[in-house]
């Protein structure tokens, strides 16, 4: 069995996605998909052939064939769950996925809280439920899960749902979409094409599907604005599997979705990246993330990402590789390590200083489109 996670090294963003599917593109008979960390709030881009999609509620691994397993550390969101669904099968793509009963289930409630909150606006928010959600399940102890979802009768989850209506404190919110996703959701339950288990199978190949970025990891990134979950492979290890190899993803450039710091924002403007090639660019302004930044990357940023979040969690003779992203969208890319701003000559070489200024002991790769299947490893 062959255990491998994608990491994000920085606030999102990266190209998770399409490492994933990149991974998931070698062996997908034989591989199974697992999102281990954040939820329903990520939205991972794959492109394979002519089918795009972004991916919030299924692993990327789907247009590869891979099935997924969404793990007990995930929040899911039903509403949203089956609009995916749909949306996949008008691509004619049949999603297959397994669902641990104890994933925290998000409600109206936990969303309309979420984006009327003025301080989550402040802090950074999806504007999805995601805190509130984590809050009341975890911190509260008012716990909702899929496996109450899917047995519970209809006066028990009407009973459920007032409990949470009251917790909030909100006034009454329309639940008649989010009573129909249920039902739905219930009926593929009903025709095995949904899987509720706390076993995700056996498989010769795993790749596990990390949420947002080191940098917003709740205890590495910079408070409050930070995400509420572990974005490390620390739950990995929680569901007790051996790490082989990790993928640590970062884009060519630094990027920030949301508020918060970021570094070199106050670097002159004739050093942040001029890009090219971004026609398939999906972080775009809205009301709640606000507008996609983007800088050049801080060397000594990923650097502290890296130890804090991968030496100090995974054994040492774990395979540490590094894949950047985006690296047809700037022709040679600016760097920062402590006040020294820097540059060279190709991608390529930048590629190899980075990686041996983070100390990775595996491969390094470059991705020069939004596609898997330009990734390719540099030669050291």
């Amino acid at each position: 069995m062959s255990v491998k996670v994608v990491i994000g090294m920085g606030f999102g963003d990266e190209g998770k996605g399409v490492v994933t599917d990149y991974l998931c593109s070698q062996d997908p008979l034989n591989t199974l998909c697992v999102r281990f960390s954040g939820g329903h709030q990520c939205g991972h881009k794959v492109i394979k052939g002519e089918v795009e999609h972004i991916f919030s509620n299924f692993g990327c691994g789907t247009l590869a064939g891979c099935p997924t397993y969404w793990s007990k550390y995930c929040t899911f969101e039903p509403v949203g769950f089956m609009k995916e669904y749909r949306i996949l099968r008008a691509k004619w793509v049949d999603p297959l996925i397994s669902i641990h009963p104890e994933a925290p289930v998000v409600t109206p409630y936990d969303i309309y809280v979420n984006q009327n909150m003025s301080n989550e606006k402040t802090h950074g928010t999806c504007g999805v439920g995601f805190y509130r959600t984590k809050k009341r399940h975890f911190e509260d102890k008012l716990q909702f899960t899929i496996g109450e979802l899917a047995k519970g009768s209809k006066s028990y989850l009407a009973e459920k749902l007032v409990r949470i209506e009251q917790y909030h404190s909100t006034h009454k919110v329309d639940l008649n979409e989010f009573d129909e996703a249920v039902m739905l959701f219930k009926n593929l339950i009903d025709k095995g094409i949904i899987d509720i288990t706390d076993f995700p199978g056996a498989y010769p190949e795993f790749v596990f599907e990390g949420n947002q970025g080191l940098m917003l990891d709740q205890h590495l990134g910079y408070m409050p604005h930070c995400t509420p979950s572990d974005c490390t492979p620390r739950n990995v290890l929680k569901m007790g599997y051996k790490i082989d190899e990790i993928y640590l993803v970062s884009r060519v450039y630094q990027t920030r979705h949301g508020n918060g710091p970021m570094t070199n924002e106050d670097q002159p403007a004739c050093l942040q990246p001029v890009l090219v090639n971004t026609e398939k660019e999906t972080n775009v302004h809205n009301e709640y993330q606000g507008t996609f930044r983007k800088t050049i990357l801080d060397l000594n940023q990923l650097i502290y990402a890296k130890v804090g979040g991968i030496d100090r969690v995974v054994p040492k003779d774990v395979k540490i590789n590094l894949v950047l992203t985006c690296a047809d969208q700037i022709e040679r890319p600016w760097w920062t390590m402590g006040k020294v701003v820097s540059r060279l000559p190709t991608i390529e070489n930048f590629a190899k200083y980075v990686g041996q200024v983070l100390g990775i002991n595996g491969d390094i790769y470059l991705n020069t489109s939004p596609q898997s299947n330009t990734i390719r490893k540099v030669q050291c």
